[in-house]
């Protein structure tokens, strides 16, 4: 993968993260802390959540392929790390505590398993596409290349 490509992702991933951040915050308020309401500094917490959520990505950056085990290896330490990371901070700045860290780490582990379906389905839209492309292509060239014989 080029180091534009792994820029993209990290890119697309960070947005998806922060997104999903939000959704998770709002259902996991309303269900343990309804009552509660926050600042403007709540605006910021998913972007620190986005921005630790996608640095465990580097694991996985490689510029050689990687095989299916190679990447199945790197997304395991890469899943690993999300969870230290993100259980650390959280603990660290005493925003979750008790039986809400069991949810946390549920959020995070649905979250990170969200952001590679999603990333996957667009990776497969834009295969499928190339691959339609490629194909027109191919019947324009073979056309051309039966009419000048």
């Amino acid at each position: 993968m080029s180091r534009k490509d792994f820029l993209k992702n990290i890119l697309m991933s960070f947005f998806i993260v922060v997104t999903l951040v939000n959704v998770a915050m709002a259902v996991l308020g309303l269900l343990f802390d309804s009552n509660k309401t926050f600042g403007y500094e709540a605006f910021v917490s998913p972007l620190i959540f986005g921005v630790l959520g996608v640095v465990p990505a580097i694991v996985t950056y490689s510029k050689k392929e990687l095989t299916m085990t190679q990447m199945v290896i790197r997304k395991v330490i890469q899943l690993i790390l999300l969870e230290s990371l993100l259980i650390g901070f959280v603990v660290s700045n005493g925003v979750v505590r008790g039986k809400t860290m069991i949810s946390f780490a549920i959020s995070v582990l649905l979250i990170a398993v969200a952001v590679h379906l999603i990333l996957w389905i667009l990776d497969n839209r834009k295969a499928h596409k190339l691959s339609l492309d490629l194909e027109k292509y191919q019947k324009k060239y073979a056309k051309d290349a039966i009419g000048k014989i």
